[in-house]
């Protein structure tokens, strides 16, 4: 089996991470977080990754409702 390390170069995120900036957004915005991240998944999962480590301290705001991890 072989492994690859994938590196990804992040813009600043200025919100900082989710669980930081979780009790600042509004319900609307938290759904818009939540439909990316689903999206994402389905898009990784198409390409046969695994994401490892989905958790809100690894997922990063970029601007108020657009999360990069």
């Amino acid at each position: 089996m072989n492994y690859y390390t994938l590196l990804q170069v992040l813009d600043y995120a200025e919100c900082g991470n989710v669980h930081e900036a979780m009790p600042q957004q509004s319900v609307s915005s938290l759904t818009q977080i939540v439909t990316q991240l689903a999206s994402a998944l389905e898009y990784l999962d198409s390409k046969n990754f695994i994401h490892l480590r989905i958790a809100a301290a690894a997922i990063f705001m970029v601007k108020p409702g657009k999360v990069q991890t």
